[in-house]
């Protein structure tokens, strides 16, 4: 598999990151707590927390940056 569709099924390996990926592409200089953004694609704070955490480490751990 590609490095590009490896992306692309990260991105969008849950409803939640999907989301995301949308409210932010929309939104792009969004600034705003884990609560306001969960508010804003119509869910909780709690129901978004991993998905938010999961991108963030997986794009801040890689090595070849």
């Amino acid at each position: 598999m590609s490095e590009a569709s490896d992306i692309l099924n990260r991105l969008l390996s849950s409803e939640v990151k999907g989301d995301l990926l949308v409210l932010f592409r929309k939104n792009p200089g969004i600034i705003d707590t884990i609560d306001g953004v969960a508010r804003r694609i119509g869910r909780t704070g709690d129901s978004i927390e991993n998905d938010v955490k999961d991108r963030w480490c997986r794009t801040t751990d890689r090595k070849d940056r």
